[in-house]
């Protein structure tokens, strides 16, 4: 089973072990030419990673991320437009940036709001930098398609497998992402297409300060508009923030309440809603 696993030294640990990150080596082998493409071949690279909530979707760009950038941590990873502007503006050539999926802005629904084309007119301007760009969404058919088609090279597919269990995803070249964005529209059907093929990922935890991105990501949510909590279109992104705010940075339930426009009762039930489903998870 080893030799389908790509062992790659990320660092060293505080007592001189390595840091080492495990990578499907299907995967692996496909980063490799995009790597090359990039350096070699005046090119950038602009994937999308999609998947429902919890599926693992900020885990396995953390990891592609970080192979293609030998400096990435949670300084590269945005969580809204005036963020990817400027890290991708100050960040060195060849680097790596994520777009966190609490980021709505790329999200079809918001039409030409300023924040939608401030990035799409951004990462036109991004092609001389030479970057590794991951965006990250809860559902690729909500895209804009001059992202989902034109502009993006991979479409990553996160999803559980029959035990519930996380770690897996599919993989999406340029052609099946375009034919999988016009047939599964009409039903968000990833099934629609059948995908190049479908790798393996690991929590690789050696690769950021996790609970730093988690503090950086729920600074974001807490600043955002009350109503962006309310408008969430599924209700288990509303109740991962819920749950994140109380044990995490100890909201109270009346705050909950105010921030996601429910009564007390409701916040409960989210809160246990979400613990449940995370368990199943």
């Amino acid at each position: 089973m080893t030799k389908y696993i790509a062992k790659i030294k990320i660092g060293e640990k505080k007592d001189g072990s390595p840091k080492i990150m495990k990578m499907d080596r299907l995967i692996y082998n496909e980063l490799k030419k995009i790597k090359h493409m990039v350096h070699k071949k005046n090119f950038d690279y602009v994937a999308l990673v999609a998947g429902l909530p919890g599926s693992g979707k900020s885990t396995l760009s953390r990891t592609l991320a970080r192979y293609f950038c030998p400096w990435f941590d949670e300084s590269y990873i945005a969580f809204t437009g005036d963020d990817f502007v400027d890290i991708t503006n100050d960040c060195p050539e060849y680097s790596a940036v994520i777009l966190d999926e609490s980021f709505a802005s790329l999200n079809s629904k918001v039409g030409m709001s300023s924040d939608f084309v401030k990035i799409i007119n951004h990462l036109q301007l991004l092609r001389q930098k030479h970057l590794y760009l991951f965006l990250c969404l809860p559902n690729f058919f909500d895209l804009a398609k001059g992202i989902a088609i034109f502009r993006s090279s991979h479409l990553f597919v996160t999803y559980f497998n029959n035990d519930g269990d996380r770690g897996h995803f599919l993989v999406f070249d340029r052609d099946n992402k375009r034919k999988l964005y016009v047939k599964g529209n009409k039903y968000m059907e990833y099934n629609a297409q059948k995908a190049n093929f479908h790798a393996k990922f690991w929590e690789n935890q050696d690769i950021l300060n996790v609970d730093r991105y988690e503090e950086l990501k729920m600074e974001h949510l807490k600043q955002q508009n009350t109503d962006d909590i309310k408008k969430l279109h599924q209700k288990a992104d509303r109740n991962e923030i819920l749950w994140k705010l109380k044990n995490k940075f100890n909201w109270k339930v009346d705050d909950l309440a105010k921030l996601a426009g429910i009564d007390k009762r409701n916040v409960y039930r989210a809160l246990k809603s979400y613990e449940k489903w995370a368990k199943l998870g």
